[in-house]
């Protein structure tokens, strides 16, 4: 699919149902590791934008510019199978999501960065990431009392 090294290669079009799925798979596993890799080599009073935000963010850009292009064959394909396969994916990213919203440990560090944020020399553009970051981790119910946390939590054990 799509490469992150100007110039880039116009996409082929000319993916399988069975190379979608398995895409998805090979991007997710690839966000996920960058996700374990950060919240287990950092810790709170170690967190900074630069080990927890950056990493995650070129993570996130990676996996969401393959998905959009993935939704393609969703929408445009004639094959049904192509555009099954693309549904299929689409359902993985979004249960990817879901998990990435509920990890209490990357939601611990983001915090961390954040009841530092004015210690930070951060420009705007990293503020606002910072900002939308944490109050999505506040949204999905993270900074509650686990007791009060919806069940969908349980789903991913480092949200206990």
């Amino acid at each position: 699919m799509a490469t992150t090294q100007p110039p880039q290669a116009a996409p082929s079009f000319a993916e399988t149902p069975e190379s979608l799925v398995e895409i998805a798979n090979r991007l997710i596993a690839r966000a996920r590791k960058v996700q374990d890799e950060v919240a287990t080599s950092v810790r709170p009073d170690t967190a900074t934008f630069s080990n927890v935000l950056l990493p995650l963010a070129h993570a996130s850009n990676a996996l969401e510019a393959e998905a959009q292009l993935m939704g393609f064959f969703r929408e445009a394909s004639p094959d049904a199978e192509l555009r099954a396969a693309s549904r299929e994916a689409q359902k993985r990213f979004d249960e990817f999501t879901i998990e990435t919203a509920t990890r209490q440990d990357i939601y611990s560090l983001v915090e961390a960065v954040w009841n530092r944020r004015d210690e930070l020399d951060l420009d705007p553009e990293s503020q606002k990431l910072l900002e939308k970051n944490y109050k999505d981790y506040v949204r999905s119910g993270l900074k509650l009392p686990r007791r009060t946390r919806p069940r969908s939590f349980q789903k991913h054990p480092a949200a206990h």
